[in-house]
């Protein structure tokens, strides 16, 4: 298999189409978490208490966390079929 990543030349328009789509996806649930947690641009927590607000902000990053990881895991495999893709044409006669 190619040692190094795929240039973006590499990819098909398809392929190219679901990366564009992937950060689509990403700029989305950051959204839906922002208009969660910060409609108005700043993070205002439910509870006075130290201990809740500590409690929701975890949940604010792990929100963002799996919106990013999400992201980062089709962005990885995306990544792999255009390598798979081009070693097997590399293969090819």
């Amino acid at each position: 298999m190619q040692g190094q990543h795929p240039t973006i030349t590499d990819f098909t328009d398809g392929e190219f189409d679901e990366y564009c789509s992937l950060i689509t996806k990403l700029l989305t649930g950051c959204k839906d978490v922002i208009d969660k947690h910060g409609p108005q641009g700043s993070w205002t927590p439910a509870s006075p208490e130290r201990r809740a607000q500590v409690v929701e902000a975890m949940g604010v990053l792990a929100d963002l966390s799996r919106a990013l990881n999400g992201t980062r895991n089709g962005l990885r495999r995306l990544d792999s079929r255009v390598r798979l893709r081009l070693t097997a044409q590399e293969a090819q006669p």
